[in-house]
């Protein structure tokens, strides 16, 4: 079974810029540790600690694809995901 793809691309033009689909699950993972930061349970401390983790990750992926774009807009300007540069 083939999976749909969820990137912008040649194929899928319609798709997510990656650094667009981190940034939002970098939101979503913080607002779910916002709102366990309310329990008492023993385990918060550690999953609070997982998802800052997570969102430190995430954050610094985005920033290597900044820096990809950055070098992209070098060569050309971005013409959209039917026009590669590469």
């Amino acid at each position: 079974m083939d999976t749909p793809k969820i990137l912008m691309s040649r194929e899928n033009p319609n798709g997510w810029k990656l650094e667009s689909i981190l940034e939002k699950i970098q939101g979503e993972v913080q607002d779910k540790t916002d709102y366990i930061k309310e329990s008492d349970h023993p385990l918060r401390n550690a999953i609070i600690g997982n998802n800052s983790r997570i969102c430190e990750l995430l954050a610094e992926a985005r920033s290597l694809q900044v820096s990809t774009y950055k070098q992209l807009n070098m060569l050309s300007p971005d013409k959209g995901p039917l026009s590669p540069r590469l």
